[in-house]
C-alpha cells in the first residue's frame, strides 16, 4: 500500500493506494490533488480519504446489481472508494477526466449526506425494499410481496423521484467541474430537451410493463426491476436539469439551499421555476403538469393492479 498525504492550505487530504501492482496510466495521486483544489465541493471537507482500490467490492454494487466507478459508504467519515480497474480501460486523457467527474461526483453525495436528513430518509427506504425481498423470497408470496398496501409500489416511486435529487445533484457538480455545463438560457435548454427524451423513454418502460396482455404478477416483479434499472442514467439527467433550472431561475437559492430540501419540496419549486422559464415541466408531484406526475403514476398503477387481482 502507498500512502500520501497533502495539505491543501487548512485541508488534508489522505490518498491510499490499494492497487497492488495494476499499472497507472496517469498520475492518480496528482490528479486527484489538483480535483480537490480546485473544485468547490471538495473545499467544504476539513479532511479527505480517498482510496484507490483493485479488488471489486461488494459496495460498489448497487441494488439493481450495476457496478459503479466509485462509491461512499456512510459507516466511514468522508471517505470515497475509487475502482481503478474500470477506470484503467480508458486512453489516459480520459482518465483525468472521469477523475474529475467521479470524485465531485461522490463528494456531492458525502456532502448531501452531511448536510440534510433527506438521503438518510433513503437508505432507510432501501432497507425496508431490502427486508421486503428477503420475506418474499422465504415465503413464496410473490404477489403479496409486490402490492401489499400498495408498499412496494410507492416505495419504487418514491424511490425513482428521491433519486432525481439525489443523482441530479451529483451529476450537475461533477459536470460543472469539467466544463460540461454553462450557467446560461442556451444550456437550460439543452439541458431540459435532454431531460425531455429521459422522460419519455421512461414512460415508454412504463407502458411496455403495464399494458401488456396476460401479465402476471412474477413478470410484473422482473419488469419493474428492469425499469429501475434502466432509469439509473435518467434520473440523473432529469435530475440535473432540474437542478439547473432551479438555480438559474431563482437566484436566492444556493446549491446547499437545495440539497437541504425533502424531494416534494424540490419537486414543487422545480415546477414554479419551470413555469417562469416558460416550459413544461418534467416531473410534478400532484399537480399533474409534468411528464411524469407522482400521484397519476400511482392512480395508473392502482387500477392496472385491480385487473390483476
Amino acid at each position: 500500500m502507498t500512502k500520501r498525504t497533502i495539505r491543501i492550505e487548512n485541508r488534508e487530504v489522505e490518498i491510499d493506494d490499494l492497487t497492488r501492482g495494476i499499472k497507472h496510466s496517469i498520475d492518480y495521486f496528482d490528479c486527484i490533488s489538483q480535483v480537490c483544489k480546485t473544485a468547490d465541493i471538495a473545499k467544504k471537507f476539513p479532511s479527505l480519504n480517498i482510496i484507490l482500490d483493485s479488488e471489486h467490492d461488494n459496495r460498489a454494487f448497487n441494488a439493481n446489481g450495476v457496478q459503479s466507478a466509485a462509491f461512499v459508504d456512510p459507516r466511514e467519515k468522508n471517505t470515497i472508494h475509487i475502482q481503478i480497474e474500470s477506470i484503467e480501460t480508458l486512453p489516459p486523457s480520459a482518465i483525468k477526466i472521469q477523475i474529475a467527474h467521479t470524485l465531485t461526483h461522490e463528494l456531492t453525495h458525502l456532502w448531501h449526506e452531511q448536510i440534510s436528513e433527506y438521503s438518510k430518509g433513503m437508505r432507510v427506504m432501501n432497507k425496508l425494499i431490502e427486508l421486503k425481498n428477503t420475506w418474499q423470497r422465504e415465503s413464496g408470496d410473490i404477489k403479496g410481496f409486490i402490492y401489499n398496501d400498495e408498499y412496494f409500489l410507492r416505495c419504487v416511486l418514491t424511490s425513482f423521484f428521491t433519486k432525481l435529487i439525489i443523482e441530479g445533484a451529483a451529476d450537475y457538480t461533477s459536470y460543472c467541474q469539467t466544463g460540461k455545463i454553462s450557467f446560461d438560457a442556451l444550456n437550460a435548454r439543452v439541458l431540459h430537451f435532454a431531460a425531455r427524451q429521459q422522460a419519455q423513454e421512461v414512460l415508454a418502460s412504463l407502458d411496455a410493463m403495464l399494458l401488456s396482455p396476460n401479465i402476471d404478477a412474477k413478470v410484473v416483479k422482473e419488469r419493474l426491476h428492469e425499469f429501475m434499472t434502466q432509469t439509473l442514467t435518467g434520473q440523473g439527467i432529469i435530475g440535473e436539469h432540474m437542478i439547473h433550472t432551479v438555480l438559474y431561475m431563482d437566484k436566492t437559492l444556493d446549491f446547499d439551499a437545495v440539497l437541504r430540501m425533502n424531494y416534494i419540496s424540490f419537486i414543487k419549486k422545480y415546477e414554479e421555476c419551470s413555469r417562469a422559464a416558460g416550459w413544461k415541466p418534467i416531473v410534478s408531484v400532484t399537480s399533474g403538469l409534468g411528464m411524469i406526475d407522482y400521484a397519476a403514476s400511482i392512480r395508473r398503477w392502482l387500477d392496472y393492479i385491480g385487473k390483476l387481482a
